[in-house]
């Protein structure tokens, strides 16, 4: 017969027991919404929710198999898996991240190798600790205090990665109070992000409560008499101050589209007779006609030019407007990210950008964005046009090539030749130490001989030999031109002497 100094009553069952009941809701809820918008923000919070419930739900196992009805063998087993999803904590609480905050790019992709990182660590232990299990939590030999307290009698000793999972669930904690208070400072979102932050630091405390208990056997802070795993409560608070967060922020945002949809209901009221010229216009025109509200961040309107240009459907950027960078030129989507920040948007802007095509294909669009505002002056929708300048775009290249160049030989022309001359000029006025430089002039003897005799189609093909063979002797820092007619002229960059440029001669 096992007698224990501390026992567990039925009564103390009560309390861990409510942290499951509300968790389990959570996730049905977060289920429901997840299938319905397929957000990937409700599908982290819906991640989180089911973490968090294996969590606490096999330490409410371990409490009832390991002391209550005495069966260690049985709590060991709930106290591996409950100590392997906490590791999943370590990827789990960056995922929500990447989809709860609203930072810059560059924390984004380094946030996307932290929570993909951890993810991998904690596979790579759930296959240690079933493999190897007394390099995480053992399976035959008991916490040193299994017999002088009732809850510790399904609880295996810890090893080494154990303490592992310990340090990175510290560290990706740090982590997730660093990067909620920095966006906190940045984008004021006090609504959304205040409640995640107090449950981190919470989990925290428990994480450190619980760490000092298991290694030094000491419990301390408010919750020292309390048998139930501290940062099982911790986890507990976070998770469901989190989903308090979720919620608010989807229920702003359904308040905020409902809005939207009335103010455009309200103004198609007013111009009830002009509605079906409207649409008749907009849906028939060329250029891909937006509308954007700045305040929810979601479109109320994507014309059906937008399939027509970019080959692909509008719909998927309703749920998520996030998704119009992945179609811009990976070049470009940080020139239009820039424009939509709220210092940049005064009067609008007009930029041109590059897009990527359904069928890979690159073309050029100028997106004409206008701004709406309220009474205070603050910016509520975006009105933009996007068209597509992808022909103006490869002409006006052409005729740049035709000014500088020419058409014949496909050499810089006389335009070219002088403004190189002015640059090298500059050039060499600055280059220390000093080089030489050699301008060559060329022409071909009695070439109009050659144009009367055996015409100016021949004649033009004596002048593309004459091209390609002067091409073939000269340097890659060589500048050859056609100033005209039979007339070329070489310009000899960093020579040493004249003659060197005798012997190029």
């Amino acid at each position: 017969m096992i007698i224990f100094d501390k026992e567990l009553q039925i009564y103390q069952l009560i309390i861990p027991a409510v942290c499951p009941g509300v968790l389990a809701v959570g996730l049905v809820l977060f289920f429901y919404i997840y299938k319905r918008i397929k957000d990937r923000l409700y599908l982290s919070m819906l991640l989180l929710n089911l973490i968090a419930l294996v969590f606490v739900g096999s330490e409410i196992m371990i409490l009832y198999l390991g002391s209550w009805l005495q069966e260690p063998f049985l709590g060991m087993q709930f106290h591996r898996i409950e100590h392997l999803a906490g590791v999943y904590f370590i990827f789990g609480v960056p995922y929500y991240l990447a989809h709860i905050l609203d930072m810059n790019k560059s924390w984004h992709r380094i946030n996307r190798y932290i929570w993909t990182g951890g993810l991998a660590v904690s596979l790579c232990i759930t296959v240690i600790a079933y493999a190897l299990p007394d390099l995480f939590i053992s399976q035959e030999a008991h916490k040193q205090t299994w017999l002088l307290h009732a809850w510790d009698h399904g609880r295996g000793q810890e090893g080494v990665f154990y303490n592992l999972r310990d340090f990175l669930l510290g560290s990706v904690i740090m982590y997730g109070i660093v990067s909620i208070t920095v966006d906190l400072y940045i984008h004021r979102k006090f609504q959304y992000l205040l409640l995640p932050l107090i449950g981190l630091f919470v989990a925290g405390y428990g994480a450190i409560d619980d760490s000092i208990y298991v290694y030094q056997s000491v419990a301390i802070g408010p919750l020292s008499n309390v048998f139930f795993s501290r940062v099982s409560i911790g986890f507990s608070i976070f998770v469901l101050m989190a989903m308090a967060g979720i919620i608010r922020l989807y229920m702003d945002k359904a308040v905020m589209v409902e809005k939207s949809y009335e103010d455009l209901e309200n103004a198609y009221k007013i111009l009830n007779h002009t509605e079906l010229r409207f649409r008749q216009v907009v849906e028939n025109m060329n250029e891909i006609f937006t509308i954007y509200d700045y305040r929810s961040r979601v479109f109320l309107y994507i014309s059906p030019a937008f399939e027509h240009i970019f080959g692909q459907p509008a719909e998927p950027l309703y749920h998520d407007p996030e998704l119009l960078f992945d179609y811009l030129h990976p070049d470009d989507q940080d020139v239009l990210q820039k424009m939509l920040l709220k210092e940049n948007l005064k009067e609008g802007f007009d930029i041109e950008i590059r897009a990527v095509m359904a069928d890979g294909s690159v073309h050029w669009l100028r997106d004409k964005t206008n701004v709406l505002k309220d009474k205070n002056g603050e910016v509520y929708r975006l009105v933009s046009i996007f068209e597509d300048i992808t022909d103006r775009k490869v002409n006006e290249e052409a005729l740049t090539y035709i000014a500088y160049h020419d058409v014949l030989t496909g050499l810089p022309n006389r335009v070219s030749f002088f403004e190189r001359l002015h640059e090298l000029i500059v050039q060499a006025l600055r280059e220390e130490p000093k080089k030489n430089k050699a301008l060559l002039f060329i022409d071909i003897d009695r070439f109009k001989d050659i144009n009367d005799t055996f015409g100016h189609s021949f004649g033009d093909n004596l002048l593309k030999v004459v091209a390609e063979k002067l091409k073939e002797n000269l340097r890659k820092s060589d500048y050859l031109f056609r100033l005209g007619s039979d007339e070329f002229i070489i310009i000899l960059n960093g020579i040493s002497d004249d003659l060197d440029a005798a012997l190029v001669a």
